[in-house]
Order: C-alpha cells, then sequence, then structure tokens
C-alpha cells in the first residue's frame, strides 16, 4: 500500500501473491473493516498496486515501510510480510486506514482481521449460519459475531465458543423472517358471491387434466448449470401441501405466522431408472426445513421451501432442495452429494443396521438409480422416525457424485463393514466375560490410509487376540507388534483403548 508520508527510496515489503490470496479467501472475499463488506474481486497479481476497477488490497497491520503507519518496530521482514499481518480490504477503507494511522491502531486492525475471518470460517461450516444468511443478509451476521467478540481481547477471539453466536444469530433471523412474514402476506382470497357449478363428472375431469404448460408457468429445474422446462404441477402441489401441514404446528415465532422453521427429516431412497420402481429401504437424515406461504388476491400464491439435510452418523451423504413459486414460475434446485464419512465411532450391534442400510442405497445409487428424498410431517426425534410421516411425493435429487466418487465410497464401505464384523467378534469374544458392546474408532486413519484395506483389519485382529501380553484377563493392555512402519521410529499398531479397537501411529521404543 502506498502512503504519501513514507520516504522514497525506502523499500516496501510487500505481500506475495500467494500470501494476498490467502487473506483474500480468509476474508470471504470481503473488506475487513467493521462497517463494510463490500465484496471485492480478488488480488490482481501486480507486486505494486492493487487498487484498480475495484480490486481488493491487502493491508498490514504492521508497516511495509521503515517510517510508515504503524511502524513495524522490531518485526522482521519474514514476520511483516506474513499472512498474520495481513487484513483484507477494499481499496477505499485500505486506503483510510494507511493516511489516518493515529486513528486505526495495529489492535483495532488485528480486531477487524479476527472477526471477519471467524465470521467468514463459521459462514463456511456451519450449515445453520449459511442458510441464515442466505435467509437475511450477511450484515446481521457480522453484527452478531462483533457483538460476542466485543468484550474479548483479540488473541482470544479465534476461541470464542460460536454455539452462543450461533444461537442468537438463529433467533434473530427467526425475528427478521417472522416480521418479513407479517409484512407481506395478506388473507387469502375470498371466494366470490355466486359461481357456476360443475357436473361432478366434469368437475373430476378437470381436477385430474395435467396442467398446461406456457412460457409463464412453467418450472424451471436447474440441474449442472443447464435450464430446462419440466411439468410441475405435482411438485408445486407437494410443495404447497408440506408447507400448509407444517407451518400451522411448527411457526417461524407467531402461530398465524405464514411461514415455518424446524428441525425435521428426510428419508433418502431411489428409484429404478427404467420402471420407476421405488427401492423398499432407505436412510433418515435429520434436516433443517424452512418454508412460507403467501396470498395475494388476484395473484398467483408465492412460496418457498427450502429442505437441507445435515447427514446422519453412518452415511457420507447429504442432500438440498429448494422449490420457489414467484411470478408464475416455479424453481427447483436440488442436489445430491457425498460429504467426509464423518462417523469416528460406529457401535455394534445398534448401528450395524444403520450402517446395512446405506450401504445398499449406495450400491443402488452407483447402479444407475435416481436418488429421492422424502419429506417427514413430524419433527426429527432420533430413533423414532416413522414412514408413516412421511409426505407421501418423493422429490428426485440431482445427482452430482461422479462414477470415481461413488467407487471410492464403495471401497470405503467395504472398510467400514469388516470393521464392524471385527468389532461383532471382538464383542462375541469378550461377551462371556461381560464386555460392553464395542467401538471400532473410525479415525481419519483408518479412512484414509490406503494400506488399511480388508486384509490388514482381520489380519490386525488376529494379531491382537494372539499378542503375547502380561495380562490376557485384561484387554485394555492389548496391542499387536508393529502391523506397518512408516518411518525410523514410527509404525501402525491395533490395539483395544478406551472400549473402542483403534488404528494408531505409535511412537515404536526400541
Amino acid at each position: 500500500m502506498a502512503n504519501a508520508n513514507i520516504k522514497q527510496g525506502i523499500r516496501r515489503i510487500d505481500f506475495s501473491p500467494a500470501t494476498k490470496k490467502l487473506l483474500h479467501t480468509a476474508a470471504g472475499q470481503r473488506c475487513c473493516f467493521v462497517t463494510c463488506l463490500r465484496l471485492t474481486s480478488g488480488v490482481t497479481g501486480k507486486q505494486d498496486d492493487d487498487r484498480e476497477r475495484g480490486v481488493g488490497v491487502a493491508a498490514h497491520v504492521y508497516s511495509a515501510a521503515e517510517g510508515g503507519p504503524r511502524s513495524r518496530g522490531g518485526l522482521t521482514p519474514e514476520q511483516v510480510r506474513s499472512a498474520s499481518n495481513g487484513l483484507w480490504m477494499c481499496a477505499f477503507h485500505g486506503r483510510e486506514v494507511d493516511d489516518f494511522q493515529e486513528k486505526y491502531p495495529a489492535d483495532d486492525l488485528l480486531r477487524m482481521k479476527a472477526v471477519r475471518e471467524l465470521a467468514h470460517e463459521l459462514e463456511r461450516s456451519n450449515d445453520y449460519v449459511a442458510m441464515f444468511v442466505k435467509l437475511v443478509g450477511l450484515e446481521p451476521w457480522n453484527d452478531c459475531v462483533w457483538s460476542h467478540t466485543a468484550p474479548r481481547l483479540v488473541s482470544e477471539i479465534p476461541d470464542v465458543d460460536p454455539i452462543v453466536m450461533i444461537n442468537a444469530f438463529r433467533s434473530l433471523a427467526y425475528k427478521r423472517l417472522a416480521a418479513f412474514d407479517r409484512e407481506n402476506a395478506t388473507s387469502p382470497p375470498k371466494l366470490p358471491a355466486s359461481f357456476a357449478v360443475k357436473p361432478v363428472a366434469a368437475a373430476v375431469v378437470a381436477r385430474l387434466r395435467p396442467v398446461e404448460q406456457t412460457a409463464d408457468t412453467s418450472m424451471l429445474i436447474k440441474n449442472s448449470g443447464t435450464i430446462e422446462a419440466v411439468g410441475f404441477a405435482r411438485e408445486r402441489a407437494s410443495a404447497l401441501d408440506i408447507i400448509t401441514s407444517l407451518r400451522k404446528t411448527y411457526p417461524c415465532v407467531a402461530p398465524d405466522s405464514p411461514g415455518f422453521a424446524m428441525d425435521g427429516s428426510v428419508f433418502l431412497t431411489a428409484a429404478d431408472p427404467v420402471t420407476g420402481a421405488r427401492y423398499d429401504d432407505g436412510i433418515w437424515q435429520t434436516a433443517w426445513l424452512y418454508g412460507v406461504l403467501s396470498h395475494s388476491v388476484g395473484v398467483a400464491d408465492e412460496m418457498m421451501l427450502s429442505v437441507k439435510s445435515h447427514g446422519d452418523q453412518v452415511s457420507a451423504f447429504i442432500c438440498t432442495l429448494r422449490i420457489e413459486l414467484k411470478s408464475g414460475k416455479c424453481d427447483l434446485e436440488s442436489s445430491f452429494r457425498k460429504k467426509k464419512l464423518s462417523a469416528p465411532y460406529l457401535l455394534y450391534p445398534e448401528e450395524y443396521i444403520e450402517f446395512g442400510r446405506y450401504r445398499n442405497l449406495l450400491a443402488k445409487i452407483a447402479a444407475g438409480w435416481k436418488p429421492l428424498a422424502l419429506v417427514s410431517l413430524l419433527p426429527h426425534d432420533h430413533g423414532l422416525e416413522d414412514q408413516l410421516a412421511l409426505h407421501p411425493h418423493p422429490f428426485e435429487l440431482n445427482l452430482t457424485i461422479d462414477p470415481a466418487e461413488l467407487a471410492k465410497l464403495e471401497r470405503d464401505c467395504d472398510k467400514v463393514d469388516t470393521a464392524l464384523d471385527v468389532a461383532a467378534k471382538w464383542t462375541e469374544y469378550w461377551g462371556k466375560v461381560g464386555s460392553q458392546s464395542t467401538r471400532f474408532h473410525f479415525n481419519d486413519l483408518f479412512l484414509f490410509a490406503d494400506y488399511i484395506d480388508r486384509d490388514l483389519i482381520y489380519y490386525a485382529y488376529e494379531a491382537l487376540i494372539n499378542a503375547p501380553l502380561f495380562d490376557r484377563t485384561n484387554p485394555l493392555t492389548w496391542r499387536t507388534e508393529p502391523l506397518i512402519m512408516i518411518g525410523p521410529q514410527h509404525g501402525i499398531v491395533f490395539r483395544y483403548r478406551g472400549n473402542m479397537l483403534v488404528f494408531e501411529n505409535t511412537l515404536i521404543r526400541t
């Protein structure tokens, strides 16, 4: 950053393009200034000047040149050019904090950096924050983070418990959504004073006749960047039915609110692409459900149904669904994608059955069956889900998992299935002495180390059973010799620890 007060001839210690890109990404491409949040277009790649056509600035906290603003004192050149000494700003505020350094001391800039980067990280990683930012905007979320971090020292901000902030933002979002609902909702149109009565047969035929597709009443389904017109009558009717049912029982705030918000459930299954026959099993997932329905006299209903699953304990699937009717057009967006298999512990036998359902559904999807989602009309109640509570119409989801990823998920399933079998054998082995059910620890080493495969898992179990140990009556002391050496003094062992079977990378003492 240039500054008129810096003497000519003094060389600046500028950020590298990689560091600029890192700061730009960490701030969510937005200015870190407390009241700004302006979206910037990125870095230019030029070393001397970033201020052109709305491109942001990688601003220094401590000066890039001796005699500049916020003198760097004893900082080394490496410390000056590091990401910890920079924050992302729009061109205007980058110049302002440079020209008025007395007004913006280093501690204030470090606080702006810490708050913006924390807010963006939570927006990126937390489904609730991401959902409500889309619904009520980024500014309320930014204000919420600022208010909850204000009493803290700058160094403490990254360690602030996010749950309090997220719950406060969720409550604020509910209130804003309810206020919006009340401002924009009107009473349903009244019936006319008189109307013609159709014969029963004619009325039935009219009810069953497909809705005529016109330029103004077509559904747009967005898949991989393409848009195609499809029939929408059934999807629209199902979404309206779901919203009507749920908003009576689970309104955002007030019982008469035209919207609802709830922690609900979805049931994921699949359909044969040729016959359309539905797979008779599937998996339950918790989901965040939000819907709004407004009536206007002389204008078509406006409604929006949003469904986003949180995943579950045993599968690597997650789904999203959004249906919006506005100005006579119905937009539908959906996705069926994968996430990291994030079940660090699977308990035998309780979750063995659930994992089997996931494995079978994955096999159907890999064979070309179309993924489907059915929405429950009851709130989430883990372990007590009932298919009778599902809305009868399934929504088809856009599969975004490519064949290579599906094959990798199937290989992961083989490993997990083998591990659960080993947990079952271990529980049976120790059942006669009253041991508890055994968990298998699905840590990152197990899931992502290619050398841990089906054969090694069975071999490790047999080695553990036959390990020459001092105390054969206490399995807590049991562990194998190194199964694989991954360094001069480190190896992979298999052991029983804390009621769990686990692979560990352990220092091998010689």
